[in-house]
């Protein structure tokens, strides 16, 4: 035990040489006046909660998993968890709230539950820092995402939004084959309120590119949530199996910054 607590002091220590950050003193805890040290084995459960792109997750995490190899599972358990990210669970952030009620750090490093803790934050990027809830993912979506119609008949495609906050206006570029798709019109989804009109940015026929624009108008004019931002229709001229991909695509909130989000694989049509 003693030469565990002394690498985990080591490992604080030097620290500080690497840019960005500011580790914290972990308090050892001192034995009850007439208590030694327990002299039977015990098995020290470290959690090791890091982040994806931490810079000092990455220092701590080889050392503590070397660590733990050294000891063996009989006398350390080392258990590693994403404290916030892409990877991390709902049991997993519960319980890092549990550790740490208010401001996180990565990496924190708890040993036997709350006998002692350790956080090691990295200042002004990396995976450290304050802890901001991720936003839901906000994807941009053509609906309907497969189609089967018979040539000569148009066809109509809805630009649907999932998950949006504050939506107040759009720019979306369409890329199809113009061999098989060529472009008709296209009318407000009825998402954002307040639309006059959705504005024919670009449109080619030849190369199959097409940029469209919609925006609110007004102060209050802008949307939260999911629903259809604009239908747009399409000649089938040719027979054939084709698609419809997004090209570059911006979302703007009501305070004009963009908001990011996943334009999905577009659409696939089959024209018998």
């Amino acid at each position: 035990m003693k030469k565990i607590f002394l690498l985990l002091i080591i490992i604080i220590l030097s620290l500080p040489l690497f840019n960005g950050c500011a580790p914290t003193t972990p308090s050892v805890p001192t034995p009850s006046e007439g208590e030694g040290e327990p002299t039977g084995d015990r098995v020290v459960l470290v959690e090791l909660f890091n982040t994806e792109g931490c810079k000092a997750s990455a220092v701590i995490n080889p050392i503590m998993e070397k660590l733990a190899e050294e000891y063996g599972t009989n006398q350390v358990i080392l258990v590693e968890e994403a404290g916030w990210g892409k990877y991390t669970t709902s049991e997993v952030q519960e319980r890092f709230d549990w550790y740490v009620p208010g401001t996180k750090h990565t990496p924190f490093i708890a040993f036997n539950g709350l006998s002692d803790t350790f956080s090691e934050g990295v200042a002004g990027g990396g995976g450290g820092g304050t802890v901001t809830p991720p936003a839901p993912s906000v994807d941009l979506l053509l609906i309907p995402t497969s189609s089967i119609v018979t040539q000569g008949e148009q066809l109509i495609i809805q630009v649907e939004i999932k998950d949006v906050t504050d939506l107040k206006g759009a720019s979306i570029d369409l890329n199809f084959d113009s061999t098989y798709l060529q472009y008709v019109s296209a009318q407000d989804g009825g998402f954002i309120p307040d639309v006059d009109s959705v504005v024919e940015d670009y449109v080619d026929n030849t190369a199959g590119i097409l940029s469209l624009d919609i925006a609110g108008l007004g102060d209050t004019a802008y949307a939260s949530g999911s629903g259809t931002l604009m239908n747009i229709t399409f000649d089938t001229i040719n027979p054939g199996n084709t698609q419809i991909t997004f090209g570059l695509t911006d979302l703007r909130d009501k305070e004009n910054q963009s908001i990011s989000h996943d334009p999905g694989d577009g659409c696939s049509i089959t024209i018998q």
